[in-house]
């Protein structure tokens, strides 16, 4: 197929079975844990925008695994788990079937959920560090700067805030300017609340 071609073009890794591919990904799927070896999809700016809604999509085993053999969504009733995607659901926008190909379990692995809502959201939301089409590896600097500034704009609170910076200086990175313009700019927002509640209370 097309999108074969696609992929084959930056290399399957040369460990695991069969590659089985989907309209925007593909995976060596292993059958004695049910869950995939590895997943490989390709993102442009084209496949991210779209009307296509996860929330049309249902969590289902993959049609293309033998029964014996495949996930099944009751695995993970009274797990302590969370079904979590391998290719983000996001990435394919542009596909109402891309989409739903991303609920299959086959891109599935049990996650913990402050992990798959927290930490892996943010990583598989990393097509907007820059322009998908010219966009560049980064480097540890460069990323934990890059997850650090966002995490400024969800500060609630001056401590929340402080915490930010305490993290970033305490894994040897040096703030740029972005950062710190960024930083600045919150703090003295989250002060100004932070006094108004003040002198709210005093008033009351």
């Amino acid at each position: 197929s097309s999108e074969r071609a696609l992929l084959a073009q930056f290399g399957f890794p040369l460990t695991g079975t069969e590659t089985r591919c989907y309209t925007n990904h593909a995976l060596s799927y292993d059958q004695s844990k049910r869950v995939p070896r590895w997943v490989l999809e390709h993102i442009s700016k084209s496949k991210i925008t779209g009307d296509a809604d996860r929330k049309h999509c249902k969590f289902k085993p993959d049609p293309n695994i033998p029964p014996t053999f495949s996930a099944f969504n009751e695995d993970y009733v009274g797990s302590g788990w969370s079904r979590g995607h391998m290719a983000p659901a996001g990435d394919n926008k542009f596909s109402s079937k891309a989409m739903a190909e991303t609920f299959y379990l086959s891109n599935i692995v049990p996650q913990n959920f402050d992990n798959n809502a927290g930490y892996w959201n943010r990583t598989s939301d990393i097509k907007n560090i820059c322009s998908v089409d010219t966009c560049k590896l980064l480097d540890f600097r460069e990323f934990t700067l890059y997850l650090s500034t966002r995490k400024i704009e969800g500060a609630r609170s001056v401590h929340r805030l402080e915490k930010v910076m305490e993290n970033l200086q305490n894994a040897g990175i040096e703030p740029d300017e972005e950062f710190m313009t960024r930083y600045e700019k919150k703090l003295e927002e989250l002060k100004a609340q932070e006094q108004s509640g003040v002198l709210e209370g005093k008033s009351s």
